[in-house]
């Protein structure tokens, strides 16, 4: 709880100083996640009195949190305009299951009350149980099933949008640190192993947890630390699909990126029509030939060496759109955009090791374009299976 409660603060901070869309999505997700633990604490100190609230609030959480989460990559991914449906979507089975429960406590009688607490929620009991108790009960066991129906789909779906999204970032920018979430892709594989003893506990009951403090630290440990890397990575991830919009506009360019719900086909991603491939473009440049070109200006006139390039640098340079460019890199050269810079700059980076092989390599990498050393050694390792030092005992050995 504290963890939680500690990132929300930390990134509404940063929403404040940002106005960006998944900051406050992301704040929303860590206020949801410190309910759901202050429920669990209710819980786990046998507070009978606040039981009605905390055990509604909790229902919400529990059925929220992974959605959430699901929100959160959403509004990295897509235009902004598609969280609201998301919500609804996504949150309507915590919502309608959160009514539920709150009228059914509301309709409980002390006696009633009190029974259900002590025979079900302590000791998962259902004898004798009639009336409300035995409503309720039924409703806690429905919040478990929800729980574990919804797993899977925000895993896939959370997946997919974070596939399209690379996808698209590695075809638009020669330089993709910190704009690729291949950590919150760590982040999504690390739910869902959570997931799976979430759905453990939520199948076995807390009344497991509740009988010992020592079963209880595993998983509190477990989930404190997830919830402490992933707000990291999240407080760190500034990059969004609206970064990509604004970059897009910033050009004075007509075309629009794709909407990401359509990026399925390499072509989609660029909104490519298929029956356009073969037409001129507006300089009369067709796909090979445009491809000659795209040869040219980036060899020639070295483009590459350019820091930060990105695809909207190399369409303004040869006069023509970005339709026409994805299609001679992705689908006539057979790499995306990034990798075809990135190989030009490790060769450049290869030519002048064989020149001068005492070069620092952070001169090295800033002359070769790349944006960072960390760059730099990935895709060095990535175009040349080693590091730079491993290459030039290999040319030394020749």
């Amino acid at each position: 709880m504290l963890v939680c409660l500690f990132w929300g603060v930390a990134i509404f901070v940063t929403l404040c100083e940002t106005r960006k869309l998944h900051y406050a999505v992301l704040t929303l997700f860590m206020v949801v996640a410190t309910l759901l633990y202050w429920g669990h604490s209710i819980y786990f100190f046998h507070d009978a009195p606040l039981i009605p609230l905390s055990d509604t609030v909790y229902t919400f959480c529990n059925l929220a949190v992974y959605p959430m989460f699901l929100c959160y990559i959403i509004s990295l991914t897509t235009n902004g305009k598609k969280i609201i449906s998301a919500f609804v979507r996504w949150l309507l089975p915590s919502f309608i299951c959160t009514v539920l429960v709150g009228v059914t406590y509301a309709g409980m009688s002390d006696e009633e009350l009190s029974e259900f607490t002590d025979s079900y929620l302590y000791m998962a009991s259902l004898d004798n149980f009639q009336g409300m108790p035995f409503v309720m009960a039924k409703l806690h066991i429905l919040r478990r099933l929800v729980f574990i129906v919804q797993m899977p789909f925000v895993v896939v779906s959370g997946l997919r949008h974070i596939r399209r999204f690379n996808k698209l970032v590695d075809s638009l920018y020669a330089d993709t640190e910190h704009k690729s979430l291949y950590s919150i892709h760590v982040v999504l594989y690390l739910f869902l192993a959570i997931s799976l003893l979430s759905i453990v506990c939520n199948i076995l009951g807390r009344k497991v947890l509740v009988t010992s403090t020592w079963i209880l630290t595993v998983p509190s440990i477990m989930f404190s630390a997830l919830l402490y890397g992933f707000g990291y990575i999240g407080h760190l991830q500034a990059f969004s699909f609206a970064d990509i919009q604004n970059d897009i506009e910033g050009t004075g360019e007509q075309e629009s990126v794709a909407d990401m719900k359509d990026v399925e086909a390499d072509d989609n991603i660029l909104n490519i029509d298929h029956k356009d491939v073969n037409v001129e473009t507006n300089t009369g440049s067709r796909p090979s030939e445009l491809r000659q070109r795209i040869e040219r200006v980036m060899k020639d006139d070295k483009l590459f060496l350019t820091p930060n390039l990105k695809l909207v640098d190399l369409v303004k340079k040869l006069g023509t759109n970005r339709s026409y460019i994805y299609n001679a890199i992705n689908r006539e050269m057979g790499t995306s955009f990034s990798e075809y810079v990135n190989s030009l700059r490790v060769e450049y980076a290869c030519e002048v090791l064989q020149h001068d092989p005492s070069i620092p390599i952070q001169k090295l990498s800033v002359q070769s374009g790349f944006s960072s050393d960390v760059s730099f050694y990935r895709n060095f390792k990535l175009f040349k299976g080693g590091s730079p030092k491993d290459y030039i005992k290999t040319r030394g050995s020749l």
